[in-house]
């Protein structure tokens, strides 16, 4: 088990972050989104159980990654991945501040 929070200026260890973790003894960082992390949620994609965002974090990250996330991403403990394109937003202020898992009984969407 661990608790994940997310902001937009958090700093632990005198590292800045906008997600981290903590394990119930230690807080862990994750790599800077470009910006605010919203929402978060657990969901095992039947690759494994990830963490993912959604959030304020438009276009590319920073150096060195550079990934496109487009608003919502998925992580791997340190980095982040995007989830196809991104999220495609028309409305103002541009972020996800929700995500949920929903099973519709039909067994792996894989």
């Amino acid at each position: 088990m661990a608790l994940y929070v997310a902001g937009l200026s958090l700093e632990f260890d005198g590292i800045p972050t906008k997600v981290a973790r903590w394990d119930g003894n230690q807080w862990s960082t994750f790599r800077n989104l470009n910006d605010a992390a919203r929402t978060l949620a657990v969901f095992d994609d039947g690759t494994g159980t990830a963490l993912y965002a959604g959030g304020q974090f438009p276009g590319a990250m920073a150096p060195p990654s550079f990934k496109v996330l487009n608003y919502v991403g998925r992580s791997d403990g340190w980095d982040w991945d995007p989830l196809g394109y991104g999220v495609q937003m028309d409305f103002d202020p541009w972020a996800v501040y929700s995500l949920t898992v929903f099973d519709d009984g039909g067994g792996s969407a894989s």
